[in-house]
């Protein structure tokens, strides 16, 4: 599952035999449907999928900022207070 590949960077698969035996799809949208995201969350709260994410402090954002612009961050950068 990818959501908000912001970057356009090109998307690799890491085992593309596997993609096709197990017939995965990959399925492009350039919008979510308020189902599509409610199904995303369910896969997460399940641990079906792991998220990719670094936490920063809310004091830190633009630590955050800079570190997204500079591609520091794998995944999402999260702000907390």
């Amino acid at each position: 599952m990818l959501i908000g590949n912001t970057e356009g960077e090109e998307i690799r698969l890491m085992r593309p035999a596997l993609t096709v035996m197990r017939e995965h799809r990959i399925v492009g949208s350039a919008a979510y449907t308020r189902r599509e995201v409610l199904e995303a969350v369910n896969l997460l709260h399940r641990g079906v999928v792991k998220p990719i994410y670094r936490i920063y402090d809310f004091k830190d954002v633009n630590k955050a900022y800079d570190d997204l612009i500079n591609q520091r961050v794998l995944g999402r950068a999260v702000l907390v207070f």
